[in-house]
């Protein structure tokens, strides 16, 4: 019967819906900053007890991609911002997915730890 049941491409957009929102659960959030060449590590900056390693002088850069996830050309960003001989680079991710209150909750007590820093 020509008509019943949802059509093939409802299906794959339901597929492709599902594998968007597994993605965004297993993606690292938090503070991270850059070691090395191709390293990301993790700063424990929601915890009020330590204080991630800064450098003696200059400013704190601090990155807060958008939705779509740290941009392409990244390394190219961190080279152009070494010029400046920042103290640290840290990026702030999260996901789509996170409540707007918990979002702010925790970028507020990383940048308020990075103060007491």
């Amino acid at each position: 019967m020509v008509g019943c049941g949802p059509s093939p491409y409802f299906w794959v957009m339901l597929r492709l819906a599902l594998m968007f929102v597994a993605l965004s659960a297993c993606a690292p959030r938090g503070w991270f900053t850059k070691r090395g060449p191709a390293v990301i590590a993790p700063v424990p900056l929601e915890s009020a007890s330590q204080c991630p390693e800064l450098g003696a002088t200059g400013p704190v850069v601090v990155l807060v991609p958008g939705i779509g996830g740290e941009i392409e050309r990244i390394a190219e960003l961190h080279e152009q911002l070494e010029a400046i001989e920042p103290r640290a680079v840290l990026t702030f991710r999260w996901t789509a997915f996170e409540t707007t209150s918990s979002l702010v909750e925790r970028f507020s007590a990383g940048m308020n730890q990075l103060a007491a820093c």
